[in-house]
């Protein structure tokens, strides 16, 4: 019988290989029902995503790297923005104050539209990444702001680079309308779902065992 302190050091090392596994992500489209929008993801690259968090007036919710390329593109969802339009000058006001917060300066920004949305553009510079840009962009949408950020290495000419914009030109608003693909549509869904059920059950197995040897162990105890 294995010992307490084995059986924990298991189950951490099955809960970070499982996590691993869980935020690579490869070709497929994304869709935020509650945020109202997608993204499709690049074929054959592998990223690895982080889990949402708060920022101030708002959520990044979502967040991908891909370390062999030094690439990170996020969408910042900030809502209750004061303002029906993109001319309105608090837009620009939010989402420079967001990219500050991520330790971003901006030149001023232009007014672009891609796939029929208009868009704020700006491109951003970190003290601390003399090699590195960030081009974002925000969108606005029933006062709720969108900005994406799209941050690798090279200068104020990624702008117009689609190969490294290729993640953000996906983005796209949800129409009411629209009908949202179930899961099952997915070719990978199969696979996924025995995959889940596979880490299911050495979770279970695993609580078992640890269970087991807690009660073994506090039985000798007592003996």
């Amino acid at each position: 019988m294995f010992p307490a302190r084995s059986a924990a050091a298991i189950m951490r090392l099955f809960v970070f290989l499982f996590l691993a596994l869980a935020t690579t992500l490869r070709a497929d489209e994304l869709a935020f029902e509650t945020y109202s929008c997608a993204i499709t993801m690049p074929e054959d690259e592998e990223w690895q995503r982080d889990i949402p968090h708060a920022i101030e007036g708002g959520t990044t919710i979502f967040n991908v790297a891909r370390p062999q390329s030094r690439e990170v593109f996020a969408i910042c969802v900030l809502p209750n923005v004061p303002a029906l339009d993109l001319a309105n000058a608090g837009v620009p006001s939010v989402a420079l104050r967001t990219l500050g917060s991520f330790g971003f300066q901006s030149t001023p920004p232009t007014l672009i539209t891609h796939n029929n949305v208009p868009y704020l553009q700006f491109i951003a510079k970190r003290a601390d990444l003399a090699d590195g840009v960030c081009i974002a962009r925000a969108a606005l949408r029933e006062k709720t702001l969108y900005l994406l950020l799209m941050i690798g290495r090279g200068g104020a000419e990624k702008a117009d680079d689609k190969q490294f914009l290729r993640i953000m030109n996906t983005f796209h608003f949800l129409d009411p309308e629209s009908a949202v693909p179930p899961l099952s549509a997915n070719p990978l869904f199969h696979k996924y779902r025995l995959g889940a059920f596979t880490c299911a059950a050495i979770a279970g197995g695993l609580g078992i065992l640890t269970a087991t040897v807690l009660l073994a162990t506090r039985r000798r105890r007592h003996y």
